[in-house]
C-alpha cells in the first residue's frame, strides 16, 4: 500500500473525506517523502539559526555605537584644544595692536 494511501486512510476519519484527500493530494505533490517536509527540529534548528543572528547583529551595533561615541570623543577634544589656539592667538593679536 503506498504511504499517500495510507496517510488518505487515516485522515478520512479524522478530518473527512475531502481534507484527507487534499493533504494526500499535498504528500504526492511534494513527492510523498519525508525529506520534502520540513520537520520540527529542522524550525528549531532555524529558529535558533535566526536568534543567533540577531544576538550578533545586536552585538554589533552595540559594538558600533561604543566606537562612535569613541570616535565623537576624540573630534570634541581636538575641537577644544583648536579653539584653544585659536582664542590665545586672537588674545596675542588683540595684545599687540592695543601695546603698539
Amino acid at each position: 500500500m503506498s504511504k499517500v494511501l495510507e496517510v488518505y486512510r487515516i485522515l478520512k476519519d479524522k478530518l473527512g473525506e475531502e481534507e484527507a484527500r487534499v493533504v494526500a493530494e499535498a504528500f504526492e505533490e511534494l513527492g510523498g517523502t519525508r525529506e520534502n517536509l520540513a520537520i520540527r527540529d529542522d524550525i528549531e534548528t532555524l529558529n535558533q539559526r535566526i536568534e543567533n543572528l540577531r544576538t550578533e547583529v545586536k552585538q554589533d551595533i552595540e559594538k558600533l555605537r561604543r566606537e562612535f561615541k569613541e570616535d565623537i570623543a576624540k573630534i570634541e577634544s581636538r575641537l577644544w584644544w583648536i579653539v584653544g589656539i585659536i582664542l590665545v592667538q586672537w588674545l596675542s593679536l588683540m595684545i599687540a595692536i592695543i601695546f603698539k
